[in-house]
């Protein structure tokens, strides 16, 4: 990870910043209130880890993704066993 300090992030007039992807096939918004004295910057990142998080679980339970470990596992189902990650399973059980 980058060792320089966060950039602030811009807030809007209500106190909040915003921001918004395409993930897992649909439109994820995130707005967050950044109190008097609060740092803009701890707030973006924030919003950038949960969408991080959001892009991880997508990497291991898309079934859009052709790479994706459900995708791996369904295309060798009936076949040999695979291993999955302790995330898959998770999601799975």
């Amino acid at each position: 990870r980058d060792a320089s300090p966060p950039q602030e992030v811009p807030v809007r007039r209500d106190g909040t910043i915003f921001a918004e992807s395409v993930l897992m096939g649909t439109k994820w918004s995130i707005n967050v209130y950044v109190g008097p004295g609060a740092s803009s910057a701890g707030a973006g990142e924030a919003i950038q880890a949960a969408f991080d998080e959001v892009a991880r679980i997508e990497a291991i339970a898309s079934e859009w993704q052709e790479d994706s470990e459900v995708n791996a596992l369904s295309r060798r189902a009936g076949t040999t066993m695979l291993p999955v990650s302790a995330d898959l399973y998770a999601l799975l059980d």
